[in-house]
């Protein structure tokens, strides 16, 4: 079974005993690399390995659902089962994402095939829900529910927020971008990684974009209205092959947010 939806989200077998996705035992792997996101992805992988449940917030675009994805998959090797995850909007009430939740954590018949065990494996698996504010009602006591079932479980949450007292949350923020009204070289501005994104972005719709003193001004223009947000900066790169750089922060209709406060510089 494949599948992709708007968001190049692609759904990907397991293995033999892999059920539909709406079951919860699918895969999700995103198909564009991060950017600017060293820090976050090491600390949220150290948080995974000391606490049972880990929440991930922030707003619509910032980028949630990829940081948690590409933490399931670099840890993936850690965990004895590997990892799963379910997108809760797939749910369409929360007797629904129980039982989704309660497949992904069954024990697989590839995870109960004998195999060495090393100093640094985790017993148990890693379980991604997403979007998980699509059931706020129903979520913090779903994931302790797992957890009491499978306490070899941790599990990762993405949602725009979600308040649960004694659980490790991340508050992910928009990448960063340069200030207004500072002009910069490319150089310059490819420290930010707003602009990074962009022109990996940009390259990967329009192949031999670089940046240069001739469009830097118009890719940093059009990361400030982005406002750092992941979603815009890949909707903003796909109008490339369609229209000028140069005349694209002043497009209407190209899926920009309105500008918010720029972010400090990430390496």
């Amino acid at each position: 079974m494949q599948a992709t939806t708007g968001t190049s989200w692609t759904l990907m077998q397991e293995g033999a005993d892999t059920q539909p996705a709406c079951t919860g035992r699918a895969t999700i792997l995103h198909s564009s690399s991060l950017v600017g996101r060293e820090q976050e992805l090491a600390a949220i992988a150290h948080c995974v390995r000391h606490h049972g449940i880990v929440h991930l917030t922030g707003a619509t675009g910032v980028g949630k659902s990829a940081l948690a994805l590409r933490v399931a998959q670099k840890m993936a090797p850690v965990f004895r089962g590997g990892y799963r995850s379910i997108d809760a909007a797939r749910a369409a009430e929360c007797a629904h994402l129980r039982v989704m939740g309660s497949m992904a954590i069954r024990p697989s018949r590839a995870a109960q095939a004998p195999r060495p065990e090393t100093s640094e494996e985790i017993a148990g698996l890693l379980l991604v829900i997403d979007n998980g504010d699509r059931h706020l009602a129903c979520m913090p006591g779903l994931t302790r529910t797992l957890r009491r079932t499978r306490p070899d479980v941790h599990v990762v949450v993405t949602a725009r927020t979600l308040e649960a007292p004694g659980t490790a949350s991340f508050a992910i923020q928009p990448l960063s971008f340069p200030p207004e009204p500072a002009r910069h070289t490319a150089s310059e501005a490819l420290a930010f990684s707003a602009v990074r994104l962009f022109v990996q972005e940009a390259a990967r719709h329009l192949p031999g974009f670089v940046l240069s003193r001739e469009n830097t001004e118009s890719a940093v223009g059009i990361c400030r209205l982005a406002g750092g947000f992941p979603l815009a900066i890949k909707l903003a790169g796909g109008w490339l092959p369609l229209m000028p750089v140069n005349l694209l922060p002043q497009a209407r209709g190209s899926g920009l947010p309105s500008a918010r406060a720029p972010a400090a510089p990430q390496p």
